[in-house]
């Protein structure tokens, strides 16, 4: 069984976005492309928003030949103003929110997730290893 820990953020006034970069995900415009997604919260507002990134150790400068900072640079880019908070670790939880529509990319957000739980539900895969995962929160007043 796996163990972890995890944080939900809800609210009434929260808008709350999140992509999951997997392995495959490891040339800057794959990223760029994925991070994109996170506008689906709605445009961050500056001093209204932040941003989280948890990283697999193993997603750092040697996984971009040499470059620092890749996944972060991309995101203060696409979001300027977006205070970025995260860290490194050893394993990922999270995964891409909202679900999407797209047919493919819905069955990949749940691939080797729990599946129907018999009420109709599914659930994400929500641990993953070698992956970011990036949050994108927006408050409203």
């Amino acid at each position: 069984m796996a163990s972890g820990l995890g944080i939900a953020f809800c609210g009434n006034n929260l808008h709350v976005s999140s992509v999951v970069l997997h392995a495959e995900v490891s040339q800057p415009a794959d990223v760029e492309k994925c991070l994109q997604r996170l506008g689906s919260a709605g445009t961050p507002r500056r001093g209204k928003s932040i941003g989280l990134m948890f990283a697999c150790v193993g997603r750092g400068h040697r996984f971009y030949n040499g470059t620092v900072g890749v996944e972060s640079s991309i995101f203060k880019r696409l979001y300027p103003g977006v205070p970025l908070f995260g860290f490194f670790g050893n394993g990922e939880i999270g995964y891409n929110f909202p679900l999407s529509t797209d047919s493919r990319r819905a069955s990949e957000d749940m691939e080797a997730g729990r599946g129907d739980d018999g009420d109709g539900t599914f659930m994400p895969q929500i641990y993953h290893s070698f992956t970011t995962i990036f949050v994108l929160m927006r408050f409203d007043s």
